[in-house]
């Protein structure tokens, strides 16, 4: 007779990064992080019992991703006007037209940037989030975020609490 399958519960953390995505399952005694490429999955199994802390470190990473989308938005809003109006003063040739091609090709990169900003305004801060174990410390690729840490937390510590303290 085989041994049945633990049922999980999907918690609501999840990350993208650029090699895939993640997501992390509760099971019965352990937590489990999936992370998952195109044709791939790869798995990471804590045991709670073993969980020493769950650490939440603010990133610096929105605030540069921020940064970065200003700068395209000001740089390629200010060429795109630029365009716009130098081919505004042009009589309609092929002149004017290049103008207004450039432009919008500016424009098309002011508007990347100010959905950079906003990405990153209503997401609010980054955060990496660690796991230390018996075995050592180790980063999750799942929550990006600081709201979502903060409820992946709030969701986690009695679970793990109480694993331990019948683990004694």
């Amino acid at each position: 007779m085989s041994t049945p399958s633990p049922a999980y519960h999907k918690l609501r953390a999840r990350g993208w990064n650029w090699s895939g995505r993640s997501r992390l399952w509760l099971g019965g005694d352990h937590l489990l992080e999936v992370h998952s490429t195109s044709f791939t999955e790869h798995y990471r199994r804590y045991f709670l019992r073993d969980i020493r802390a769950l650490v939440v470190e603010r990133t610096r990473a929105a605030l540069w991703w921020s940064i970065g989308g200003a700068l395209v938005l000001l740089l390629c809003g200010g060429a795109a006007v630029a365009f716009y109006f130098v081919g505004v003063n042009r009589e309609f040739d092929p002149e004017r037209i290049a103008m207004w091609v450039f432009g919008g090709f500016f424009a098309i990169g002011a508007l990347l940037g100010l959905a950079v900003l906003l990405t990153q305004w209503l997401f609010g801060p980054a955060c990496a989030c660690y796991i230390e174990t018996t075995a050592g410390r180790r980063q999750l690729a799942a929550p990006r975020r600081l709201r979502p840490a903060d409820r992946l937390l709030a969701e986690l510590a009695p679970v793990i609490t109480a694993a331990q303290e019948t683990a004694r």
